[in-house]
């Protein structure tokens, strides 16, 4: 089963933590659930820039008739 996981890092004392996203898939090795990276996705930062850059290219190459 592959899934989306968010994963919280606090650098500095008091500082709001930073929420990392991973593609990952879980499987049962030995009785035990094991979840194993698929792809790094990035911060919600970087996946909004990301998607709004797919999103005017798509619009620059696919113009509404």
């Amino acid at each position: 089963m592959v899934y989306l996981r968010a994963k919280a890092f606090k650098r500095k004392k008091g500082a709001k933590p930073k929420i990392y996203y991973y593609l990952v898939e879980a499987r049962r090795e030995k009785g035990k659930v094991q979840q194993k990276v698929i792809r790094y996705l990035g911060t919600a930062e970087t996946i909004n820039s990301d998607y709004k850059e797919l999103s005017d290219l798509r619009a620059k190459h696919n113009p509404k008739s």
